[in-house]
């Protein structure tokens, strides 16, 4: 699945099995909050399944497997920028 993110176009096999290794794979029901803006960027998402709605100061968007939340705001050391809400079930 990890495969599928463009972030990803070009890593080993054995690179996405340590980023995979890393991480952990949660399931979020229908309106749970994955991140909210304004709270600290501690966690990358990677959405392999399912839909997400951001909505923050920069209005809204939506954001489909695959893809991934908060990128930027983690490297770079930001708060969250929208807060993001589960629109269907979502695998991140």
């Amino acid at each position: 699945r990890l495969r599928r993110i463009r972030l990803f176009d070009f890593v080993s096999v054995d690179e996405l099995f340590r980023v995979a290794s890393l991480g952990r794979q949660v399931r979020h029901e229908v309106g749970r909050s994955l991140a909210q803006e304004g709270q600290s960027a501690d966690t990358l998402h990677f959405v392999l399944d399912g839909r997400v709605a951001l909505h923050g100061r920069g209005g809204r968007a939506e954001v489909s497997a695959p893809d991934v939340l908060n990128f930027e705001e983690v490297l770079e050391g930001h708060p969250v920028r929208a807060t993001a809400t589960a629109l269907e079930p979502t695998i991140t």
